[in-house]
């Protein structure tokens, strides 16, 4: 949905440490976040890997990246809109049943 939106091209496929550790040095990391089935999404401002910290580039104004920012917000947007419309089908289900008695 993000991506559509924001012109993303996307790839999704399986990499090995040593493949981000070696993009990482050679700074080609432009950012990097976690996420998972608790829909959190999480900035990776760095990896400590075999005694060596490789740095993820952060916006300091969003503490994450631009795109982690962005999903992130996106996210929370969506969780909140269909928290709201769940409260709305609750209070016109309460009402229905209250006008049908």
């Amino acid at each position: 949905m993000l991506r559509q939106k924001q012109g993303l091209k996307v790839s999704e496929r399986r990499f090995t440490i040593d493949e981000l550790i070696k993009a990482a040095a050679e700074g080609r990391v432009k950012e990097a976040f976690g996420c998972g089935t608790a829909a959190v999404v999480s900035p990776i401002k760095g990896i400590f890997y075999k005694g060596t910290d490789y740095n993820i580039p952060i916006n300091e104004k969003y503490n994450a990246g631009d795109l982690t920012y962005e999903l992130n917000k996106e996210l929370n947007d969506i969780q909140v809109f269909a928290n709201s419309v769940f409260k709305l089908f609750i209070i016109v289900s309460l009402l229905v049943r209250k006008s049908s008695s």
